[in-house]
């Protein structure tokens, strides 16, 4: 294609790629890779956090400041108004368990999307790749 690195776009590559299932095979990959950009540019960028719990998510960050220093309960109020002490360790192990959970159904997912990329564009790597083996054979049967 003759694409210099840093014009190696999505857009780009469209005008030059005639196959349209590999197309839509980088547009799935586009589309799933976006959600963990946008996460990762949200926490390095930008310098936000996830929220976990809304209003909890301030008791998550207390408990961090004070790990393994003391026991930290949390207390909610049911429907009647009586206090109910919150299992906070619970809690915070499921949100990580569901953080972690969609990262790796999109790591997954873009595992099969590469591997499916390989697949369709093995036969014109092969065929490039031999010319330039091809050539280099050439050349070093010259220097001989």
């Amino acid at each position: 294609m003759g694409l210099k690195p840093r014009k190696v776009t999505l857009g780009n590559l469209k005008k030059h790629i005639q196959n349209q299932t590999i197309i839509e095979v980088l547009n799935e990959i586009g589309d799933t890779a976006r959600e963990i950009r946008d996460e990762r540019d949200r926490h390095l960028h930008r310098g936000e956090e996830r929220p976990l719990f809304g209003e909890l998510d301030l008791i998550f960050q207390v408990m961090a400041w004070h790990e393994n220093k003391s026991e930290i309960k949390g207390y909610d109020s049911d429907e009647d108004g009586r206090q109910i002490e919150l299992d906070l360790h619970q809690m915070h192990e499921q949100a990580t368990s569901e953080i972690r959970a969609k990262y790796h159904r999109s790591g997954d997912r873009l595992l099969t999307l590469t591997e499916k990329l390989f697949e369709l564009t093995q036969p014109e790597f092969e065929r490039r790749w031999s010319d330039k083996r091809d050539i280099a054979k050439e050349v070093r049967n010259w220097e001989r």
